[in-house]
């Protein structure tokens, strides 16, 4: 670029222009110098040198990097104009420009280094927080700093597990978060971070470390482990995983498919049974001869929100027919019984109607 005052009125036939300047060194440029019903006139050939040092300028922009893996940034010690002073040894120092990034992240590598050939070669360079936004800033003692345009760090390669929401004090049958946010397992790579799977490969198996030989029901079933396919690298474990003793527990999260670090969960309580809310059968009625007394008993249960018998229970409890299939039916042995730990029993239930339905 060429600056300063370009146009100027001649005065005795001579048009003098003293503030040029080229902000670009190189050799051979020329001049032409045009006015209007004129030829135009050029100068010779001249060079241009780079100047003073004055400013630091990046040479080499990063690129999107890895978390802990390396990437490269040139700081050049340059003249006014941007030009390298290819002479120069400075001093150059490189950190993490204040409000980018993640907070917390650290710059690691080499990030104080002499410039050579007047330029600063930081090929150590790493950073341990994966996010967007990051940008570098070069300092000099003397000279104007710079600063590199934005960049991301991304995740590295899945090397563990880590519980993010950890289960709470429950009961049997229930959610392992009674209320709240259900428990999630993140993958992440070496320095914490996530890594934006929902790859099958990663699945997460959740068993017990610690807790009773029976561990817990999913949608019903007794197992002994549950597999979780991650989404965007969290895995969180279904309502419909549920404790199916009481006890005290310790999940743990591994991966089948990879050698993923297990975590092992924060210890938490199932209890028996939450407050009593409801009634239950625990022996259905079964078929039976009419007038005959069914066999087994039937059996009802104070009962929590979640099916559990509360055991300290002694309400007294009354059968009545529900659907009846004969009108006229009559019910025996349906009087209010009391409950013994939770359960009232019921042994000399009959109907004196046939019927289907009942």
């Amino acid at each position: 670029t060429l600056s300063g005052t370009k146009k100027v009125a001649a005065v005795a036939g001579v048009a003098t222009f003293s503030t040029l300047s080229i902000d670009k060194n190189a050799n051979s440029y020329k001049l032409t110098a045009t006015a209007a019903g004129l030829a135009a006139g050029e100068s010779n050939f001249f060079n241009v040198i780079v100047g003073p040092k004055a400013k630091l300028v990046v040479q080499s922009q990063p690129t999107s990097a890895t978390s802990l893996s390396s990437f490269t940034v040139q700081i050049a010690v340059a003249d006014a104009g941007g030009n390298t002073v290819t002479s120069a040894t400075d001093i150059v120092t490189i950190g993490i420009t204040s409000g980018t990034g993640v907070s917390g992240a650290v710059l690691g590598g080499n990030l104080t280094l002499a410039a050579s050939s007047g330029v600063a070669t930081f090929n150590t360079l790493t950073l341990d927080k994966a996010g967007a936004g990051y940008q570098l800033t070069a300092t000099h003692a003397t000279l104007t700093s710079t600063t590199t345009t934005a960049f991301t760090v991304n995740a590295g390669s899945p090397t563990k597990h880590a519980w993010i929401t950890q289960p709470a004090a429950t009961f049997v049958n229930a959610p392992l978060v009674p209320s709240g946010q259900l428990p999630r397992i993140v993958i992440q790579d070496v320095s914490g971070n996530t890594v934006n799977t929902s790859s099958s490969t990663y699945t997460v198996r959740i068993s017990v470390a610690v807790g009773p030989t029976i561990t817990f029901k999913s949608s019903g079933s007794n197992v002994t482990t549950v597999d979780i396919v991650p989404v965007s690298g969290i895995a969180t474990i279904p309502s419909t995983v549920t404790m199916g003793t009481a006890g005290t527990y310790t999940l743990t999260a591994t991966s089948p498919f990879a050698a993923l670090t297990a975590a092992n969960a924060s210890p938490f309580t199932a209890a028996a049974f939450d407050v009593k809310s409801k009634v239950g059968f625990v022996q259905q009625p079964t078929s039976a001869g009419y007038g005959i007394a069914m066999s087994p008993a039937v059996t009802a249960a104070a009962q929590d929100q979640y099916g559990n018998t509360v055991t300290s229970a002694t309400d007294n409890i009354t059968l009545a027919i529900g659907t009846d299939a004969n009108p006229t039916t009559t019910l025996s042995g349906g009087s209010a019984t009391a409950a013994v730990a939770g359960v009232a029993t019921f042994s000399g239930v009959n109907l004196n109607k046939t019927g289907t339905g009942f």
